[in-house]
């Protein structure tokens, strides 16, 4: 209601607050695309980033869907595990993933944009096609492809629910 009132929200579908990953256990709906994009006060709820959220996320997709997920973090090193780590734990549970620098970096600190599918997530000139007041956007978007190296996916940690580690992998942002 104070979207609507004070912020112009104008949903087109239907609007839930719930916990997302609660909402999506128990629902047998499937959606083309999951967006995870949730924030605490300082961090995201971490019990969203872990191998088995991902998993129910997965569960939720239609094939050939796409999870989607949004974490403000510090982007290059030192203080980048939380992205790496997000990346690690995508990865364990979908055979593809992308990562982008979503937005500028204000002293190393930006938004990281993460897809995961179950196939391989390309343009394929979508970005070429787009409406024209959004074209220069999502190439750019695509110019800022973030891959962590081989030595930062072994030291970063797998999330799971025994071990969520994210309000301490944020810290130093």
């Amino acid at each position: 209601a104070v979207a609507e009132k004070f912020f112009g929200f104008s949903p087109r579908g239907e609007v839930l607050v719930e916990d997302g990953r609660t909402y999506l256990a128990r629902k047998p709906r499937r959606y083309g695309i999951v967006v995870l994009d949730a924030f605490g006060s300082e961090s995201p709820p971490s019990h969203l980033f872990t191998r088995e959220a991902f998993e129910t996320m997965k569960n939720s997709l239609t094939p050939g869907g796409l999870l989607a997920v949004n974490i403000v973090t510090l982007i290059e090193p030192p203080g980048n595990e939380a992205w790496i780590a997000t990346y690690k734990t995508l990865s364990a549970v979908f055979p593809h993933v992308r990562a982008f620098a979503g937005s500028d970096q204000q002293k190393n600190l930006g938004n990281v944009l993460l897809f995961a599918s179950e196939e391989p997530i390309e343009d394929n000139g979508a970005s070429l096609k787009a409406r024209p007041f959004i074209r220069k956007d999502l190439i750019l978007k695509l110019s800022r492809e973030l891959r962590p190296g081989f030595e930062a996916l072994e030291n970063a940690p797998l999330m799971t629910d025994d071990y969520a580690p994210m309000e301490y992998l944020l810290a130093k942002t």
